[in-house]
């Protein structure tokens, strides 16, 4: 399924990109294009800033493949974000039928990835 949100206040989102990274000490190679086999150390890497930015909403990076465009990742629970906090802009669709297989194909096609079935 996908669908489009909205927060309907400002988020506190850490930055894993630019100055972000820049404080943490660490660059976008070492914790952005991992490779899977040290996905664990990255999740440890989230954890750590989620347990030492309580007022924090979540985080926003960029991604390894689509550098463009960012990420987010929002953290649910007292003190971060509530369900009222985000709107449904575009209701959900699914993936496999209708506009929403339109989209997948054409990302798909945009990155080159046959879609089979």
């Amino acid at each position: 399924m996908i669908s489009e949100l909205a927060p309907t206040r400002e988020l506190t989102l850490i930055a894993l990109h630019g100055y972000g990274l820049q404080q943490l000490g660490v660059t976008h190679g070492e914790l952005i294009e991992t490779p899977a086999a040290a996905y664990p150390w990255t999740a440890r890497w989230a954890q750590a800033l989620h347990d030492a930015c309580p007022q924090a909403d979540g985080l926003i990076w960029m991604s390894r493949r689509f550098t463009g465009p960012r990420a987010l990742m929002l953290w649910q629970g007292k003190g971060r974000v509530q369900a009222g906090d985000l709107v449904m802009k575009v209701p959900a669709r699914p993936l496999w039928e209708g506009s929403g297989r339109e989209l997948a194909l054409k990302v798909a096609k945009r990155a080159k990835i046959a879609m089979v079935g």
